[in-house]
């Protein structure tokens, strides 16, 4: 795991044997499977479990070996005054992402913000997702005008496709047009043409925006471990804000949206706060760090140089200028103030 990059990849790849079930004498049969490791057991780590896990990605089945471990209770890491620091997390658009803030006891500190790669990412499949939706709208509709002209259409074809202008999914034509295959009649080749055209045009899109979304959310995932390893590692008390995300998740009714709704909610979704705490107090927990959740009440807007609460639009402007003469970004100030 610290040799070269070749090396590291020979070694994580290996076989894995997993009892899955028995004989009716009680022998064990074993599911053998090539595994690639993409980081090492901890040391001192009891393993109580194991499973093989398949989920879906697009049409794809993707497999994962799970192992659940018991770590030994981690020795609380000595006080240090200076090793701590206070975590301002959110999210809002600077360039790129930013998803937090940090200031420790030493002053120090700066925004972290998730790459535009994987913003990007994220935008593109939601884009594909976009353009199916509208070529699914189109053959629907242009379905349902050719089977309105056409005689002798079966009568499962009929009851199949009745209610498809409410269709959502797209895996319903789809599972009509596999049974169309096998269940053909006169005349039916213009039909089929167009909805065998659409399915072969859409599963290439969902691949793509299935696998693509998987991809930017495991980095996500994975440099928020890092990040929050990081931390962790240097810090013997994190101090974050004690902040229900159910409560901005919650969406509002449609007269009360706004433009800047949508891109606040847009950005939230990007940036998954919640993923980025858990991943902090995971880490945390592992290395004896003591993490203290305070209230959020009032963070952003008590200025941490005098004290005094003010009110600006903070949604717009990142900075503010304090009656004390005190100008700060509202990030740090939060952080400074949760610290």
């Amino acid at each position: 795991w610290t040799g070269a990059r070749g090396d590291r990849r020979r070694m994580t790849r290996v076989r894995a044997r997993i009892r899955a079930t028995s004989t009716d004498l009680g022998r064990p049969r074993w599911v053998e499977v090539p595994v690639v490791m993409h980081r090492p057991l901890p040391d001192g780590a009891l393993v109580t479990g194991a499973r093989l896990a398949v989920r879906r990605v697009a049409a794809h089945a993707v497999y994962q070996l799970q192992i659940t471990v018991k770590m030994p209770e981690p020795s609380r890491a000595p006080w240090d005054a200076g090793a701590r620091v206070g975590i301002d997390l959110g999210w809002r658009w600077q360039d790129s992402v930013r998803v937090g803030y940090t200031v420790d006891g030493a002053g120090k500190g700066g925004p972290v913000s998730l790459p535009n790669n994987i913003v990007g990412a994220l935008a593109k499949s939601d884009e594909l997702r976009g353009v199916r939706d509208q070529a699914f709208d189109a053959v629907r509709a242009s379905l349902k005008a050719w089977l309105a002209t056409q005689e002798g259409v079966p009568e499962w074809l009929r009851e199949a496709t009745a209610t498809m202008h409410a269709w959502r999914a797209q895996g319903r034509l789809a599972a009509v047009a596999i049974r169309w295959r096998g269940e053909r009649f006169d005349g039916d080749q213009p039909g089929l043409a167009l909805v065998e055209e659409w399915r072969r045009h859409d599963k290439h899109l969902w691949e793509w925006e299935a696998n693509g979304r998987r991809k930017a959310l495991v980095r996500r995932r994975e440099g928020y471990r890092v990040w929050a390893a990081g931390i962790a590692s240097r810090h013997t008390m994190v101090a974050i804000e004690d902040f229900d995300l159910r409560a901005v998740a919650r969406r509002e009714r449609p007269e009360e949206q706004g433009e800047h709704d949508d891109l606040a909610r847009g950005q939230r979704i990007a940036s998954a706060p919640s993923e980025l705490r858990d991943a902090l107090r995971n880490a945390c927990r592992s290395r004896g760090v003591l993490v203290v959740e305070v209230p959020c009440a009032a963070t952003t807007i008590t200025c941490h140089a005098c004290g005094a609460e003010t009110r600006w639009d903070a949604a717009r402007y990142l900075s503010h200028r304090c009656e004390c003469g005190a100008i700060w970004d509202q990030d740090h100030n939060a952080s400074v103030n949760i610290l």
